[in-house]
């Protein structure tokens, strides 16, 4: 089985850097350009089925790259929808700090089993994923599989395919105009990436892999390094 993994495209909230979570907001002009783009570097790729998030900024992207592809139907999987955020969803980190102190402290200490009032922590994310995976695994075998979704949960998805820790799985980023290729997803998993320039191997890592302390990531000069996605 062959995973082609994207992100939805840039929205408001992204640029805000707002957690999104369950919820949606509208396409930036950038995202609306890099739906463009995605579907472009997709365009000659022979995929036999597409999943997408149910969430609308997925759903939004996937149509944009299945409109080079009019013979596939949308699969809409809750599944695939991004971490819930609870309390904290439509608030950027730095109001979150403001307001919550104190369980902003509590998540600095393990942001894979964080997770907010009434929200999600990775692992919990997780766990939804891993039944769809093994789905996948038993009905696409031999398949080129488009799932759209979003940054966290593609992040999932890479870490429990290649066996990573916690840690190295919060350290994978995916631009909105990158597309993750996982060639042999079921057996042996090989990773690479595609953009306009064409495929490069690996995975790309977020810059920011220190745990900053509450103090530094309360800072507005330190750039955040999760989760408005």
């Amino acid at each position: 089985m062959k995973l082609l993994l994207v992100r939805n495209a840039e929205t408001l909230w992204n640029k805000e850097k707002r957690l999104h979570g369950y919820q949606d907001s509208p396409m930036t002009e950038t995202g609306q350009q890099q739906m463009k783009t995605l579907a472009s570097i997709l365009e000659n790729e022979s995929i036999d089925v597409v999943y997408s998030s149910d969430l609308g900024r997925a759903i939004d992207t996937a149509k944009q790259i299945v409109s080079h592809h009019q013979e596939l139907e949308i699969q809409k999987r809750r599944e695939l929808r991004e971490r819930s955020h609870g309390i904290a969803e439509g608030k950027t980190q730095h109001d979150v700090f403001e307001e919550y102190p104190k369980l902003q402290q509590e998540r600095l200490k393990n942001k894979y089993t964080y997770k907010n009032p009434k929200g999600e922590s990775y692992i919990d994310a997780e766990q939804r994923l891993r039944p769809f995976i093994e789905e996948l695994k038993q009905k696409h075998f031999s398949h080129t599989v488009l799932l759209v979704s979003h940054a966290g949960i593609n992040r999932i998805i890479i870490g429990v395919l290649s066996g990573l820790t916690p840690d190295e799985t919060m350290a994978i980023d995916q631009p909105h105009d990158v597309v993750y290729v996982i060639d042999n997803a079921d057996t042996a998993p090989e990773i690479s990436r595609m953009n306009q320039t064409g495929i490069e191997k690996g995975i790309l890592r977020r810059e920011h892999l220190k745990k900053p302390s509450f103090e530094e990531e309360e800072s507005e000069n330190v750039e955040l390094e999760d989760d408005w996605v």
